[in-house]
């Protein structure tokens, strides 16, 4: 019976042993389990001080080589953040820029790039903006409107480019009327002398003058229709 007894104990004590390892293995790989998963998050917010603390407590939990490419995948991620902001302030819309600097605010260590990429991206809507306002002085309206489509592609403030179309298509209108005054006042004079071959070259040439300045008005009309 003694020799029975400590048989049984010590199958009771091998168990106990098997219980507690068992229990040790599974609370290790629970532990890993949440380091990884703490690791993915922190690269997904682009917090590299917060992925640093994860990738510290994978490596005590024995997941040197996931940290290692956690670390790596955040690089790759900032990286191209980076790139795809320089890219959009220098040839991007404004649905590009704002859209690749929401991306790269998730990095910190972004932070002085993004003041950079605004001052670049905000000089092209500035000097848009400039070709729009020059343009309303001496380009055709067809021309203004479409340097008024690129700046709106940029951002450029609706109430400016406004402001600007209603001052040229004001220049076309008084154009347009003074023209058609100069047509109504042109006069038709004959030279006196000899009176009639000269008298109807004049009218010929007063003729074709009143045709050309009435289709530059007739021109100038349409356009301000359009508007």
């Amino acid at each position: 019976m003694g020799r029975r007894r400590r048989m049984c104990h010590i199958v009771r004590l091998q168990a106990q042993a098997r219980g507690r390892a068992g229990r040790r293995v599974a609370a290790v790989a629970r532990d890993q389990r949440a380091a990884l998963v703490d690791m993915e998050a922190a690269r997904g917010s682009g917090d590299q001080d917060r992925l640093q603390r994860a990738v510290d407590r994978a490596n005590r939990l024995g997941l040197g080589e996931a940290a290692r490419a956690e670390l790596d995948a955040f690089d790759s991620a900032a990286r191209a953040a980076s790139g795809a902001l320089l890219r959009a302030s220098q040839v991007g819309d404004v649905g590009e820029f704002n859209k690749a600097l929401q991306q790269a605010r998730k990095y910190s260590r972004l932070g002085g790039l993004l003041g950079e990429a605004q001052a670049t991206f905000g000089g092209r809507v500035a000097a848009a903006l400039g070709r729009v306002q020059r343009a309303a002085e001496k380009e055709s309206l067809g021309r203004l409107r479409e340097l008024a489509r690129a700046a709106r592609a940029l951002g450029a403030p609706e109430e400016a480019l406004a402001a600007v179309e209603g001052q040229a298509v004001a220049r076309d209108e008084a154009a347009a009327l003074e023209l058609d005054g100069a047509v109504m006042a042109s006069p038709l004079v004959c030279a006196p002398s000899p009176p009639w071959p000269r008298c109807q070259a004049s009218i010929g040439q007063s003729a074709a003058k009143k045709e050309k300045i009435s289709s530059h008005v007739l021109i100038i009309a349409r356009t301000a229709k359009q508007i």
